[in-house]
């Protein structure tokens, strides 16, 4: 008996002090058997205003048909996992939640039990890096044609550069040739 008590104290303190939301659930009626404290800080419930409501009520899952088909899926495979789920608090401000319920046995009667972790400052730092890694695409897409098109002008200049060198170079030789000259002396020789 003194194990067993040592043992509720132990879990009641890790479910009393974690940094997720978890929500204890009767798997007959689908009601909020218990929620920890972080979870009713997160939403803006108190403990009483949680205790026997359904998910759907508090903004979990939207509507009671989504409510049904989780639990319908809980039936069946005893865990059901959300990566980004949107959630509503009291107040209607929402947020994004990780959601995680599995069921389990706690002497011969059936629990859920839904962790639900907070986020929705991931969610945005995520989309900020995304628009940061676009906009920086987007420039080097636009440095990459303007690098084409300074390259396309130095090639035209090269080329023009290239003609003009192979005509001097023509008029140089010819500039050497005294060829239209008229005359016999020695100091025209």
């Amino acid at each position: 008996e003194d194990k067993v008590r040592v043992s509720e104290v132990r879990f009641r303190r890790l479910f009393e002090t974690a940094h997720d939301g978890v929500l204890l659930l009767d798997p007959g009626t689908r009601k909020i058997t218990d929620a920890n404290p972080f979870m009713t800080q997160l939403l803006g419930y108190s403990h009483d205003q949680l205790v026997g409501k359904e998910s759907f009520e508090i903004g979990l899952l939207k509507d009671e048909a989504a409510s049904r088909e989780m639990f319908q899926k809980l039936k069946r495979k005893h865990e059901v996992r959300y990566e980004d789920l949107p959630l509503e608090t009291k107040e209607g401000r929402p947020i994004a939640v990780e959601f995680i319920c599995k069921v389990y046995r706690v002497k011969h009667h059936k629990v859920i039990q839904c962790n639900i972790r907070d986020i929705t400052e991931r969610k945005v730092i995520a989309e900020a890096l995304q628009q940061a890694h676009n906009e920086l695409e987007q420039r080097v897409e636009e440095r990459t044609v303007e690098l084409r098109t300074a390259l396309s002008e130095i090639k035209t200049l090269k080329d023009q550069l290239e003609a003009e060198n192979i005509y001097f170079r023509e008029e140089t030789k010819l500039k050497g040739h005294f060829v239209n000259i008229i005359g016999q002396s020695d100091g025209l020789k």
